[in-house]
């Protein structure tokens, strides 16, 4: 009778030990659930970061912005390529939209170069966006990058190890051999000269046969070989834009003596109010061209491909008829 009443009680003990485990586990998972750590992310994440902050004028950095999303955010990613400040935009993309754990992940990558040595800071970037169904509009803004631009680095001699030697045993000297050595020297010194005199004085002939190309004609051939690529996707037709407006900045720094490849929109324009080497109506097209080249590279306009064929038609049409007066006339 005891030992039956003893199994009793060890099995009510265990059954009491196993409730109170499961109730302990319920428990915990119950707190998790609360509302204090219900949100452990932000609805919406933005970072920006380069794979190079301490680069040479040769490299090229990629600046990527990330955005992270939750379901409930309503946002319009924006191109950043106007935020990037004052680096060279060489290329650009974007990676798919991905869906991860219930939130969208967006991606946008840039390629940045620069041809002078210095400090940079990339800007935030800011985004708007709104929680649904009727959130108020917020920003959320990204942190300032900063990149050191140094030039490549030089080649640094190595220094020779001096290793000490013993004194020289004094032979006789051979007059003969050292007299032969001396004109064999000279001889060789005397056809070294000659040759490199001879090919100094062809260059200068094949030099002075060379033609000069003017500026006009180096752009009028790049924008033929443009115009005959083909461009259907939106990136594209950005490229074009990119490549369109390096050659017309090229022309204008080569033929008015002003870095256009180098300034923005904006400074551009201020050169054009003061210059008068073009009249009214060359400049307001100037201005016209560039700013919706700018929206093109910069912003969310896809042109019309009769709008591109306007646009590099008229660029060529500005080339023929702006070209200073003291370059070289084509010839035809």
């Amino acid at each position: 009778m005891n030992k039956q009443y003893t199994k009793k009680h060890i099995r009510w003990i265990l059954s009491a030990f196993i409730l109170l485990f499961i109730l302990i586990i319920c428990a915990c998972k119950t707190e998790d659930k609360t509302p204090h750590s219900k949100y452990k992310r932000q609805p919406i994440e933005l970072e920006t970061k380069v794979d190079k902050a301490d680069a040479t004028t040769d490299d090229i950095i990629t600046y990527t912005v990330k955005v992270d999303m939750a379901p409930e955010v309503i946002t319009d990613v924006p191109d950043f390529g106007a935020q990037i400040g004052n680096l060279k935009i060489v290329d650009m993309g974007a990676e798919p939209v991905k869906e991860i754990a219930g939130r969208r992940i967006i991606k946008k990558w840039y390629k940045l170069q620069t041809d002078a040595s210095g400090s940079y800071t990339l800007k935030p970037v800011e985004i708007s966006y709104k929680l649904k169904p009727d959130g108020e509009l917020k920003q959320i803004q990204s942190s300032p990058i900063f990149i050191e631009i140094r030039s490549p680095d030089k080649p640094q001699n190595k220094q020779k190890d001096i290793i000490d030697i013993k004194d020289v045993e004094k032979l006789p000297v051979d007059y003969v051999f050292w007299a032969l050595v001396a004109g064999g020297i000279v001889l060789i010194g005397l056809i070294v000269f000659g040759i490199i005199w001879y090919y100094r004085k062809r260059r200068k002939v094949e030099d002075k046969k060379e033609a000069i190309i003017p500026a006009y004609q180096t752009a009028l051939a790049e924008l033929e070989a443009l115009k005959k690529q083909s461009y259907n996707s939106e990136q594209e037709i950005r490229k074009f834009y990119f490549n369109l407006s390096e050659i017309f900045r090229r022309y204008l720094e080569a033929s008015y003596n002003f870095p256009a490849t180098d300034w923005t929109t904006q400074e551009i324009t201020r050169w054009l109010n003061k210059s008068r080497q073009l009249n009214f109506e060359l400049k307001n097209e100037t201005r016209n061209f560039l700013y919706s080249a700018d929206l093109v590279k910069f912003a969310d306009h896809i042109p019309t491909k009769e709008n591109m064929q306007h646009d590099i038609g008229w660029v060529i049409d500005f080339v023929k008829a702006a070209k200073p007066q003291d370059t070289i006339e084509e010839v035809s």
